[in-house]
């Protein structure tokens, strides 16, 4: 392409101005880019700390849920077991609740959570034959329950929660 009447110098100049246009919006677009990714990633890591709190709660769970049932073995009085069976529901209450807000952070997990749910309700229920063998004064029982029924179900509960 001929343009005789623009000098050879406009030309360069031109074509430098062109080229330092094309640079700049490639700049501009790989940090517009860059930063989109960036907020990406942030919420990422958002969603993650969330899912791992509550993991943290489900576990947490776990613990209270144990140590509401073994505490029943040591209880003097009917009044306090009756209390830890209220607490016991409110920890079922607690874990079911902990549960279900993960749900929409794992989607694609939803047959690991309805199995820990599943496995929480075998547990919580051998939590409850604790509590109602130490109630009706039947001690052996409420230890034969703990041994065989609560903590086996536990320890599953334990390592459906951690996988």
């Amino acid at each position: 392409m001929k343009l005789p009447f623009i000098s050879l110098t406009t030309k360069i100049v031109l074509l430098v101005i062109a080229m330092g246009v094309a640079s700049v919006m490639v700049t501009l677009h790989a940090t517009w880019r860059l930063q989109h990714i960036q907020a990406q990633y942030q919420a990422l890591l958002q969603e993650q700390g969330r899912t791992a709190a509550k993991v943290g709660q489900v576990r947490q769970s776990l613990g209270e849920m144990s140590a509401v049932v073994h505490t029943v073995l040591t209880s003097s009085n009917d009044e306090q077991t009756l209390l830890h069976k209220a607490q016991l529901t409110q920890v079922q209450q607690e874990f079911a609740q902990t549960i279900e807000a993960l749900r929409p952070w794992m989607l694609g997990h939803v047959h690991v959570l309805d199995t820990a749910l599943t496995q929480a309700e075998h547990t919580f229920e051998a939590g409850y034959m604790v509590i109602d063998a130490s109630l009706s004064w039947r001690a052996d029982r409420a230890l034969l329950a703990l041994s065989h029924r609560f903590t086996r179900a536990l320890k599953q509960l334990h390592a459906e929660v951690n996988a």
